[in-house]
């Protein structure tokens, strides 16, 4: 995810801990979790802040497990934009602190009087975060979560039950459409999204999301359904941008660059994320690098053969040929990979001085400047290919 964490892999390790070791984060990890919450570019303009504390190993705090030496808390205005934005940040946090191989647990209900105690500062509201009215405050510490090292032999029979069940009740895509119909229309990549999307936790295990698209999908909303009932959990728009964030980091690991909106309906906070255009950017030219010897030079043998029987010599030939063998070298994978592998086979033996993907570049631009003056460079190839297509293809 754009260097900073593996979001498929810390979406798909992350867990609910509910069982910690008592020893301190590690220093290079903890600095480095919070330089991600300080510096990481969240897609949107929030007030939402992140305090970390100690706490001692008890369930003083949170009741039903002994909570680890470090933990944060999430500190957030109470109107559903500004609770889902707390969620979509706090969850990239989580998702971070994963990637980092610490373990972590989302906990809305906690004792006032215990984190006053160890943690001041941390604490923010008149009442008991967490199940108390919102309507009495209008800035609080709404969750809170401990970050350690998971300590498998202090689980209790009820949480491996609880566990179990959870995992049992994972709802299916068509249960969170909000048109059930749509899903084999989805496109892949967004399926993908969704998948992760699915995976987030919530309060009770109640995946209160939904999704639905934009014309085209375009767009993807996530949000309550208009006949949400909110169960003892006073803010269920947590969940909403937890589940946003993982939709949005999913987007990222498939180099999108996606955009996101954030407005209220029907009293709740609604996520529109854009996925955009692909982020392409010197991604063939590694994978080009990469490829086998072998396979280089089978694309060099086509190539030449195909460009002899074209009688394409020069290097406003080179492009005529590389257009011509886009259908016919791989026809499954059309595409600028196939039009890369070719054109470098082809600088190799008309324009030797130039090997590789340097040269490919080059010899692309100087060929651009004498078939398409208005389209020079590199990044206009699809758009001077697709014009030239018709004329070459053989």
């Amino acid at each position: 995810m754009n260097g900073l964490f593996d979001a498929k892999t810390a979406i798909e390790n992350r867990r609910s801990v509910r069982s910690f070791k008592s020893d301190p984060i590690e220093g290079e990890a903890m600095a480095e979790l919070s330089k991600f919450i300080k510096t990481f570019p969240f897609p949107f303009q929030h007030n939402t802040e992140i305090k970390f504390f100690k706490s001692q190993p008890t369930k003083e705090l949170y009741y039903t497990i002994r909570a680890p030496e470090d933990n944060m808390a999430f500190i957030s205005d109470l109107d559903p934009i500004s609770l889902g934005k707390t969620g979509f940040i706090g969850e990239l946090s989580v998702l971070k602190a994963t990637s980092l191989g610490l373990s972590t647990c989302w906990i809305g209900t906690f004792k006032k009087s215990e984190l006053l105690s160890v943690s001041p500062e941390a604490l923010v509201g008149v009442d008991n975060p967490g199940i108390s009215d919102p309507s009495v405050m209008s800035r609080a510490t709404v969750c809170c979560c401990p970050v350690g090292y998971f300590e498998e032999k202090g689980l209790r029979f009820y949480d491996r039950l609880v566990k179990t069940v959870f995992s049992l009740n994972r709802k299916v895509l068509s249960e969170l459409l909000e048109e059930p119909s749509a899903e084999p229309k989805i496109p892949q990549d967004i399926m993908f999204a969704l998948d992760m999307g699915m995976r987030s936790p919530s309060a009770v295990n109640m995946q209160p999301w939904r999704f639905s698209f934009d014309d085209n999908f375009e767009s993807i909303l996530i949000g309550l359904p208009g006949d949400f009932k909110p169960f003892k959990w006073a803010y269920p728009n947590i969940d909403i941008g937890i589940c946003a964030s993982h939709v949005y980091c999913a987007l990222l690991s498939l180099d999108y660059a996606p955009k996101v909106e954030v407005f209220t309906k029907n009293n709740g906070v609604v996520f529109r994320i854009f996925p955009g255009k692909k982020v392409m950017k010197r991604v063939f030219k590694r994978k080009l690098l990469r490829r086998p010897i072998k396979e280089i030079n089978k694309g060099k043998t086509v190539a030449t053969s195909s460009a002899n029987r074209l009688g394409y010599n020069d290097l406003r030939g080179a492009l005529r040929t590389v257009i011509a063998l886009y259908p016919t070298t791989n026809p499954v994978k059309f595409g600028v990979g196939i039009a890369l592998r070719t054109a470098t086979a082809l600088c190799t033996k008309i324009d030797p001085k130039n090997k590789g993907v340097i040269g490919v570049v080059r010899t692309a631009a100087l060929v651009y400047s004498k078939l398409d003056t208005k389209q020079r460079g590199f990044n206009k190839l699809l758009t001077t290919a697709k014009t030239l297509i018709p004329v070459f293809r053989p």
